[in-house]
């Protein structure tokens, strides 16, 4: 295009936007948050996890105790071996 043509780019006037796209952006962004704050791992993954941890140990069963911790049963030797794992990431905490 030749300079000075009627076709050249102009950016928008800054009357244009009211904000509105920004607060719809920040609301998107809070509520991903929120989201990944309140996922949690399956209670499949809570068993691998522990079974992991614990290599020969029989699967006995798995509980959510509360809302931020799994508890998985294991029997090994004869004995019950309760693992607490992280509801959120998935880390095994004893």
């Amino acid at each position: 295009m030749p300079a000075g043509s009627a076709m050249a780019k102009a950016s928008p006037p800054d009357n244009m936007f009211n904000g509105s796209e920004v607060r719809f952006e920040q609301s998107k962004q809070s509520d991903y948050i929120q989201y990944a704050q309140n996922r949690r791992i399956s209670a499949s993954q809570a068993k691998s996890a522990a079974m992991r941890s614990h290599p020969g140990a029989q699967y006995q069963n798995v509980q959510l105790i509360d809302e931020n911790t799994y508890r998985v049963r294991l029997k090994k030797n004869g004995h019950i071996i309760d693992v607490y794992v992280d509801a959120r990431t998935g880390k095994v905490k004893n």
